[in-house]
């Protein structure tokens, strides 16, 4: 069984190496790491060559700038010759033990196709915060109508896990998810209309209708870069909306009554908060805009005092 590990990369010099290094250390060594570098202007695609030419398993490409993760991850997944695919962010890392956990799992689990970990989270320091992310939001407790099988740390979650990512947590993270190839490239790669949540949106249309497999321990840590995307407050609530606002044109085909008008809300708020947002900023026409959509979702007298606001903003 092979592994390929896709990373984008874009002005990490500083960490990198340390990424890279997560990837070599690992005790399970059939595996090709494909780095994408995406018109870096750092010594980042120096680096690359430098571990390029240490190890034939590590392959370099290069490309024009595109300012998204998911056309750097979709040209690698296209490079891929691997069995599964995986991916990690230039400024992560994998634990020692991911690749052989994840390849004791696909060979006890054949049926299987897409499985995920917990994962450690931790400053640009490298002080932990969160030990256990996942178990920190007491998602197996929330999930475990879903689980078919568990043993020690493997679980596996029937093919109704897709409903509790709409309505309760999506649960899944980049550096914490390995699928298999065939699937992968069956189901299609990273939208690069999304700017932000083309993995969430990935994800769905993964889980959808399938079993999903999970082991219970962090196979690798996401470190809180400061001038990570998520820290941009508007940029990532547009994205997280218009992910989620997308995927319930799909989910309303498979979710129960009760489910949709659970996950009806949830879409709603996130507009609600784009509208909020965009009012105490004094954007007026923005603010509008978010909180018609948020009434559209879920019509209530709140929605109706909130439009009222924005509309009596600057009159």
């Amino acid at each position: 069984m092979k592994f390929s590990i896709i990373m984008p990369a874009f002005n990490c010099e500083h960490f990198i190496d340390e990424a890279i290094q997560s990837v070599l250390n690992q005790t399970y060594e059939n595996w090709e790491l494909i780095l994408i570098d995406d018109g870096s202007t750092d010594r980042t695609w120096e680096k690359i060559l430098e571990w390029q030419a240490s190890d034939k398993r590590i392959l370099g490409f290069t490309q024009a700038n595109s300012g998204k993760p998911s056309t750097a991850r979709n040209r690698g997944v296209e490079k891929a010759s691997g069995d599964y695919i995986c991916f990690l962010d230039s400024d992560d890392y994998f634990s020692t033990s991911k690749l052989q956990l994840f390849n004791q799992f696909f060979n006890k689990h054949k049926q299987i196709e897409l499985c995920f970990s917990d994962l450690k989270t931790s400053s640009e320091d490298d002080e932990v915060i969160k030990s256990k992310y996942l178990e920190d939001r007491s998602f197996l407790k929330l999930s475990n109508e879903h689980i078919s099988f568990r043993e020690q740390k493997e679980i596996v979650f029937n093919d109704s896990f897709y409903h509790f990512m709409c309505c309760v947590m999506t649960a899944i993270y980049t550096i914490t998810i390995v699928i298999r190839s065939d699937l992968l490239k069956d189901i299609g790669k990273f939208d690069e209309n999304f700017v932000v949540g083309e993995d969430v949106d990935l994800w769905f249309r993964l889980a959808l209708n399938r079993p999903v497999g999970y082991i219970d321990e962090a196979l690798a840590c996401y470190r809180m870069n400061s001038n990570s995307i998520t820290k941009e407050n508007e940029r990532y609530m547009l994205g997280t909306y218009f992910t989620h606002s997308t995927n319930l044109l799909r989910a309303s085909a498979v979710l129960s009554n009760e489910e949709r008008h659970v996950y009806k809300n949830k879409v709603s708020e996130m507009a609600e908060h784009l509208g909020y947002f965009y009012r105490v900023n004094g954007q007026r026409e923005n603010a509008l805009r978010y909180y018609k959509k948020s009434y559209i979702h879920k019509p209530s007298t709140k929605g109706i005092f909130n439009l009222l606001k924005a509309y009596l903003l600057s009159v």
